[in-house]
């Protein structure tokens, strides 16, 4: 199975399209396509069970809720949030820590470890 997910970074009470925190995304932005297309431009599709299902499970944020199903662009789309370096912080309507470490990297671009890969 494969879900997609926009790589945000901050969280959902603070979101950025980038890693520096320069470029802040509130949710007024996604109201116009301008702001859509600007998530869009993060979106990337992961595939494994367990990454799969924690996205669907986690959802959008509640307070996005609203803003986010009124874009049928959006629809589909599991918001993921990062920290500066890249680390997957939490997702949505959080549910627990995830049995996988998500990052994105430079180089590679989504990088996904299982529990039993890192050790």
């Amino acid at each position: 199975p494969t879900v997609s997910i926009a790589c945000l970074f901050g969280s959902a009470e603070e979101a950025f399209l980038d890693a520096a925190g320069q470029r802040r995304l509130r949710l007024e932005d996604l109201s116009d396509l301008g702001g859509v297309k600007q998530v869009l431009r993060r979106e990337v599709r992961v595939s494994g069970h367990r990454v799969c299902t924690y996205f669907q499970r986690a959802g959008v944020p509640s307070e996005w809720r609203a803003v986010w199903d009124r874009s049928a662009l959006l629809r589909n789309v599991y918001p993921a949030f990062f920290d500066g370096e890249g680390k997957l912080v939490t997702a949505g309507a959080e549910q627990g820590p995830p049995e996988f470490s998500l990052r994105v990297d430079p180089e590679l671009g989504i990088v996904i470890a299982y529990a039993a890969e890192e050790e």
